[in-house]
């Protein structure tokens, strides 16, 4: 198996060649330095990507339909503003940092984040969407009955 991995624009693709088959997705790239602002309102803006995220985590364990109504009711009146979404599997995986693991985040602009799966609106086929697990930032199938973490996003205008 040959690993090959390719940066561009703070993307990282990953190819992974194996026999018959070629398997690739793509995972951020380290942020630059001065990519988030940490907002007073407990927000994080990505100066790169015009998303504003939930710095702290919520709830621990839901199934995909909860998620969707949390973050669609701003947290249930714990995170500031409207217009809150869960995000897509391409929106999550701009947070991810592979420059480190357990959990392959920037730890100190997003503090507390856990190593397992956290959802995205994109789904997989019938009972299924994708999440993207933060110990190396993979992107994993999960029945939407599961119970997985949450990090909510909106748009900065």
């Amino acid at each position: 198996m040959l690993k090959i991995h390719l940066r561009k624009a703070h993307v990282l693709i990953v190819a992974i060649l194996a026999g018959a088959g070629t398997v690739a997705r793509s995972v951020a790239a380290d942020a630059p330095c001065g990519q988030y602002s940490i907002w007073s309102d407990g927000t994080v803006h990505d100066n790169y990507t015009e998303l504003v995220w939930q710095r702290s985590l919520a709830q621990n364990g839901m199934t995909w339909n909860d998620a969707m109504s949390f973050c669609g009711s701003a947290g249930q009146g714990t995170l500031p503003g409207c217009g809150w979404r869960l995000p897509s599997v391409n929106e999550l995986q701009t947070i991810v940092d592979d420059s480190t693991s357990n959990p392959a985040i920037d730890s100190a602009t997003f503090p507390n984040t856990g190593s397992g799966p956290y959802w995205t609106s994109s789904l997989d086929g019938p009972g299924q969407a994708w999440t993207v697990a933060f110990f190396y930032g993979e992107l994993q199938p999960v029945a939407t009955s599961g119970a997985v973490a949450v990090r909510c996003v909106r748009s900065a205008q």
